[in-house]
């Protein structure tokens, strides 16, 4: 073997040419997997700037659909109005001395909340021993629909005494004015509570 065999054989060999080789090899694993640790981090930035913009975007949306909502809401009327059970006990207490009176429950027809309303009259008469209607609570089809809460009698006859003082209740417990109302078509002696479409956009 020649001299530059020699020579070049025993390079390759030595433990210096290992250690470089070694060193060379741990350094490319080094920068490869810091690149890879890079490219990661970037694409978990990039993940959080898209969930944190979708963020932003959709709470405006959100705050858009609740203010749609809010506005639409009262359109529709559909909660229920009914009596409070402090309102229930005044109305039986102070027509319970007039036991035996004549009343019939009217409201306008297609609506849920006034039929419910209707209903705890109904439950409030019969307990203050009244001689309800038995069709009551009956939902009429008015050409012109009351508002709110009408007491109503006819006044050919003798107004029942227990007539202002349903009226004046109503009124103190502000479900009503402290006016009665006066329809021709009654029987005489009937009380007829009307339960009218709300009397002010506020009332439910």
């Amino acid at each position: 073997m020649s001299d530059f065999g020699r020579t070049f054989g025993s390079g390759l060999g030595s433990p210096v040419f290992l250690l470089q080789a070694c060193a060379l090899r741990k350094d490319a694993l080094v920068a490869h997997e810091l690149v890879a640790l890079a490219d990661r981090v970037a694409d978990q930035r990039r993940k959080a700037d898209e969930a944190t913009h979708r963020s932003e975007v959709g709470a405006p949306q959100k705050e858009r659909e609740q203010a749609n909502t809010n506005v639409t809401e009262p359109q529709r009327g559909s909660t229920a109005r009914v009596l409070t059970p402090e309102q229930q006990r005044t109305l039986i207490a102070a027509l319970a001395p007039f036991a035996g009176q004549k009343v019939r429950v009217d409201t306008v027809m297609g609506s849920d909340d006034r039929l419910a309303l209707a209903k705890d009259f109904v439950e409030i008469f019969r307990a203050a021993k009244w001689d309800v209607d038995p069709i009551s609570p009956m939902q009429v089809a008015y050409k012109k629909p009351p508002i709110g809460l009408e007491p109503t009698i006819n006044q050919a006859g003798i107004v029942p005494p227990a007539f202002p003082t349903l009226v004046d209740t109503l009124a103190a417990l502000g479900l009503g004015t402290n006016t009665g109302f006066a329809d021709k078509k009654i029987p005489v002696g009937i009380i007829d509570m009307r339960i009218g479409v709300p009397a002010s956009p506020t009332e439910k």
